[in-house]
């Protein structure tokens, strides 16, 4: 029996899981800054759970401040750089102060001081190195700070704010939306600008999808000041428009929109560090879904822990379920050691995943930036982080698992493998597996194991011409001894021997010869018309007999036609008899030739057969012209004259009885009848048209011509 169906036969019958508390567990090593000061961990972005970029916007790889970014791939268990730096351009651009990567294989970066505007570059893996996509996108003004933060949703899509832009106001910000096409960089729509003066919108900026942007302004005063606010905007295909009113923050001094994420479209995550809910600057988290027509709060505010924590700085929504909340200036690890956590939404609540993530020591700020590629994957960076050197910063990725159980029962034939690979087992029994779960964590199986056993048996098959096994996985056309595999009453294998024996079909032809119609030999068929047929019957050992037929249909042809006094078949190939229509269609002894030469004028029919077949011709008058004279010979009958107008005399020697006597015309149609009673007796025809009659008395007929 076949692996695929054995596993489709033997699905597990019960699954239970058992999960315990969440933990997390930190994947590969630190990402440590290239040398001190760097403030690597800066802003960290990751494509997949296992690539990640890092920015340190301080690193001094191609002048002071430079800035560069990093890409990193997790290979086993440790993180490997992938190709080379990517510097700045310039001394003091603080390149990295944003890094986007939207798949593995594309990253951009931003650089809010380059030549006083600032700008973006996307960079692309080529296989063996970092290649710059396009151009860099310039800063619109001087003092922009273009490139302060970048998000690509798409390789080709990229969102570039610049909170110190001017178009609305000072200090308004704005972002602008770009799209590739091919060759270069082109503008998606206009500025996206901030809604007044100082608002410093595009701090924070998210993009689901490459036709939504959601942007924060935490100094926007719509609520109070500094209340800070957050704005989504939808591209309709010719411009962005805003999606439902401006989400505020609570309260004054707030600065809702430090941090904005949206999953999808419908979804937004709105950080306001500065608000007081759960002590002085705790900072907290809001989720709100669009409902159709504006955007609605999902559960309560999520709270930072203690005062002072600046908590939703950041965050970052993998799916609409999933929230992760840094908090650069908490205290759990030390002073400002920082601390993100992570929380995922029950249907009616958000409750925290696994424990708190803090930061490797005091003053890291850890939880300065995060990100999640998926919802058990956590990246953030400790841009204060002194793993090598002081504020080198460095950048950490956890994975969040527990430990879980599972329990099988498994009905399986022979032995079973078990789900890690690592055992073998041929008896029923209990037995404990190891894998790694999700989230990388143990996940211990318990099996409960029946083995059931295969088995054999064996048959004598005869079959004609070929026999399917009982599988339906071969067919045999030979006598021989064969062996198929079903499943038995376990589901296991049931190997059958097959003793067979093959007889085959039989071949004949036949030529029939018919007039009408042939009947197949099996009964099953009649036809009617000349052509080659095959018909089935079954032979000495139970196959098909296959006849064909080669059939000639020849109908009784019963045309006549006349030749002076002679009557001429068409029928060429049948037996004859000549009968007299005008005497009840009596046979005419001795007529039986093709060829009929009648004695006397009248009306002749023909009875063939033929092949099995017999008909009758119509009735086909005939004048015998070569009469040249008017006595009947046989019967001594005298009449004239004749041709005669009109009055014809007959002389009948006959004893004292009377006879009937017919006249018909050339037709065959009786236009006279009577009695003759005396030897000698005149007829008149004038009330005839000219022409021939037959006159009959009994068996003797006399032309008669009528001028």
């Amino acid at each position: 029996m076949s692996t695929l169906l054995k596993f489709l036969f033997f699905s597990f019958c019960i699954f239970l899981f058992q999960l315990t508390a969440f933990s997390q567990v930190q994947i590969g090593g630190d990402i440590d800054g290239e040398a001190a000061g760097d403030m690597s961990g800066y802003s960290v972005s990751m494509a997949s759970k296992n690539t990640i970029a890092v920015g340190a916007r301080e690193n001094d790889g191609n002048g002071f401040n430079s800035g560069h970014t990093r890409v990193y791939k997790l290979i086993g268990n440790s993180w490997v750089q992938l190709g080379s730096d990517i510097d700045g351009v310039a001394a003091s651009d603080w390149s990295g102060c944003f890094v986007s990567m939207p798949d593995t294989l594309t990253v951009a970066m931003g650089a809010p001081f380059h030549n006083g505007k600032g700008h973006a570059r996307i960079f692309q893996w080529n296989g063996s190195a970092w290649v710059q996509k396009g151009t860099e996108i310039e800063g619109e003004n001087f003092g922009d700070e273009s490139g302060r933060t970048v998000v690509m949703p798409d390789a080709n899509t990229i969102a570039i704010g610049a909170p110190l832009n001017d178009g609305n106001g000072s200090n308004s910000g704005h972002v602008r939306v770009f799209r590739w096409n091919g060759s270069g960089w082109v503008q998606k729509g206009s500025d996206l600008d901030g809604e007044a003066n100082g608002d410093k919108s595009s701090y924070s900026i998210s993009m689901p999808d490459s036709n939504t942007v959601a942007i924060g302004a935490r100094y926007n005063d719509g609520n109070g000041f500094n209340s800070g606010h957050a704005r989504v905007y939808r591209w309709t295909g010719t411009s962005w428009v805003q999606k439902g009113a401006d989400i505020d923050g609570e309260n004054s001094g707030d600065e809702a929109g430090t941090s904005v994420s949206m999953p999808d479209p419908n979804t937004i995550a709105v950080g306001a560090r500065r608000n007081s809910d759960n002590g002085y600057e705790s900072g907290h988290v809001r989720i709100f879904k669009w409902n159709g027509s504006s955007w609605v709060q999902r559960g309560a505010d999520i709270d930072g822990e203690s005062s002072g924590d600046f908590s939703g700085r950041t965050s970052s929504m993998p799916d609409s379920n999933t929230v992760a909340i840094g908090a650069r200036y908490n205290s759990g690890n030390g002073f400002r050691s920082g601390q993100v956590r992570v929380y995922k939404w029950n249907g009616t609540s958000w409750n925290q995943l696994g424990v708190d993530i803090d930061g490797e020591a005091s003053g890291d700020q850890f939880g300065w930036i995060v990100d999640m590629p998926d919802p058990y994957t956590v990246a953030s960076g400790a841009l204060y982080n002194t793993g090598t050197g002081t504020d080198a910063g460095h950048a950490r990725v956890f994975s969040f698992c527990s430990t879980t159980t599972n329990t099988i029962q498994a009905n399986v034939c022979s032995q079973y493998t078990s789900p890690s690979g690592k055992h073998t087992w041929t008896s029923s029994g209990t037995y404990l597996d190891t894998l790694t779960n999700i989230g990388g964590c143990d996940s211990i199986i318990t099996i409960d194991l029946t083995i059931n056993n295969n088995s054999s048996s064996m048959i004598n098959a005869i079959a004609c011409n070929r026999y399917f096994s009982p599988s339906g996985n071969h067919v045999w056309i030979n006598s021989g001894t064969y062996q198929d595999i079903i499943p038995n009453d376990k589901g296991c294998d049931s190997i059958i021997t097959i003793n067979l024996t093959i007889n085959n079909t039989t071949l004949a032809t036949i030529n029939p010869v018919v007039c009408d119609s042939f009947t197949s030999p099996s009964g099953k068929y009649t036809w009617t018309t000349n052509g080659s047929y095959i018909d089935t019957l079954q032979n000495i050992v139970g196959c098909d007999s296959l006849i064909g037929i080669n059939l000639t249909v020849e109908p009784i042809n019963t045309l006549i036609s006349t030749s002076n006094d002679s009557l001429i078949a068409a029928d060429t190939n049948a037996t004859y008899q000549w009968l007299d229509c005008g005497n009840n269609y009596s046979v005419i002894p001795g007529a039986t030739n093709r060829v009929f030469e009648p004695t006397v004028s009248g009306n002749y029919a023909l009875a063939l057969n033929k092949l099995n077949c017999s008909d009758t011709s119509v009735c086909q008058s005939i004048v015998i012209t070569s009469l040249k004279n008017t006595t009947a010979q046989k019967e001594q009958i005298t009449i004239y004259p004749n041709p005669s107008n009109g009055l014809f005399t007959i002389e009948y020697p006959f004893t004292n009885e009377s006879k009937v006597y017919t006249v018909a015309d050339i037709n065959g149609k009786v236009v006279r009848e009577g009695v003759i009673n005396k030897e000698k007796t005149q007829l008149d025809f004038s009330e005839f048209i000219s022409g021939i009659y037959l006159l009959r008395i009994e068996d003797s007929i006399v032309k008669l011509v009528l001028n």
